[in-house]
């Protein structure tokens, strides 16, 4: 999220919202990012959409308005009707690709219209312009609403709402062509506030492609055959293979060497990345997750992003003997690559310690220790170290020892 320009929360639509959607709506409100919310699953037969949309504005914010509503719940779920464009959209089995656009129903087209009312009614509170505009006319034109709707996104005020089944694709159209529509960009979000390396003043960095080059490392991973590769995202200026920069975090200067783009497992490579846009370099020497590498002539930190504290530990039992140092090697890569992961050797109980977030990050690390490193362990309960305290001192102590002898 350190990273993102917009979230995007998936809510179940028949469980609604849960602990972990709370949790996520929490980071989204750090990080003051423009949000949206998908509810997914509305083909299960215990969908409740409207339901969970009212859960969505008390629990996670009171601009939850929805932009697709679905037609008809449950497993027979298959049409959306999409408010903003004021039209049903009628979606083929999954994988066909087939949409038909037709009018709404008579009798979805009350509710059509209150929902049409409400993004407009939050459209127009984003600027007195609009407001009175809208008092005026009773409603708002085309080019208003594309405008206010953009500004209600970036600042927050309104978190567009789309009911969707993942599994039979209902209502993904809609959802991509809004994102692609009105998402904001980062030029829309205006840069990022950053500290000037040594100094505590504030500077505000633009996503300028001409700019002096700064880039975030975010995320690192540890890819056989390949080493680390540090993915960043570009705040500013447009970077290129073979372009020196300087760690602000350290002080010491990195050379770009092969730079690509990522596509889920794939790597592309590329000539540049521009303000604005994610890339990923290999081999950076001594820059980490979370450093800043920047030009010279613009030495400014970005923010760290600050990593949760552990919730639960275990300890490493490996299943063969003379397997520690690959096991060693192998936990510092994950480290690097997620460092709310920690690793610990404590020498009271002689065992190494590893830490995350629950019971499945510290699973997924063992079985990333039998893929990539072919080591195989157990995870335990750490041992206890059991000690005593001398609570007091006696000095001048006398005593008689009496020796029995046994016949």
């Amino acid at each position: 999220m350190k990273v993102c320009d917009t979230a995007v929360m998936l809510l179940k639509s028949a469980e609604g919202v849960e602990v972990g959607s709370e949790v996520s709506g929490k980071f989204v409100n750090e990080f003051g990012l423009p949000s949206a919310i998908i509810i997914n699953k509305v083909d299960n037969e215990h969908s409740t959409f409207e339901e969970t949309l009212e859960k969505a504005k008390t629990r996670l914010t009171n601009g939850a308005i929805a932009v697709t509503f679905p037609a008809t719940e449950g497993i027979n779920f298959n049409t959306v009707v999409d408010v903003l464009k004021m039209k049903a959209y009628t979606y083929g089995d999954a994988g066909t690709k087939k949409v038909s656009e037709t009018e709404i129903p008579a009798d979805l087209k009350s509710k059509a219209e209150e929902y049409r009312t409400q993004l407009i009614e939050k459209i127009a509170e984003t600027d007195e312009a609009l407001m009175n505009k809208y008092f005026e006319e009773g409603s708002l034109n085309d080019a208003d609403i594309e405008t206010g709707l953009k500004a209600a996104i970036v600042g927050r005020s309104l978190s567009p709402v789309f009911a969707i089944s993942a599994t039979k694709a209902v209502g993904m159209n809609n959802f991509l062509d809004f994102a692609s529509l009105y998402f904001p960009s980062p030029l829309d979000r205006g840069g990022e506030d950053t500290v000037l390396a040594g100094k505590n003043e504030k500077v505000r960095v633009k996503p300028d492609p001409s700019g002096e080059p700064v880039i975030f490392i975010f995320k690192t991973i540890a890819e056989q055959h390949v080493g680390e590769l540090s993915l960043f995202k570009v705040y500013s200026g447009t970077v290129k293979a073979g372009l020196d920069l300087l760690n602000e975090n350290n002080n010491k200067t990195e050379r770009l060497s092969q730079l690509s783009v990522l596509n889920g497992r794939n790597r592309k490579d590329v000539a540049t990345v521009s303000a604005g846009d994610f890339g990923a370099v290999v081999k950076l020497k001594d820059t980490h997750t979370n450093n800043t590498l920047a030009s010279k002539n613009l030495s400014v930190i970005i923010d760290p992003i600050k990593f949760p504290e552990a919730v639960m530990q275990s300890a490493i039992l490996p299943k063969a003997k003379g397997d520690e140092d690959k096991i060693a090697t192998g936990l510092h890569a994950l480290h690097e690559e997620d460092p709310s992961f920690s690793v610990k050797f404590d020498p009271e109980i002689s065992q190494t310690i590893i830490s995350g977030q629950g019971e499945l990050q510290l699973s997924l690390a063992a079985k990333r220790l039998k893929e990539r490193y072919k080591v195989d362990v157990d995870l335990v309960e750490p041992r206890i170290p059991y000690k005593e305290t001398i609570k007091g001192r006696v000095d001048d102590v006398e005593y008689k020892h009496k020796k029995t002898i046994w016949r």
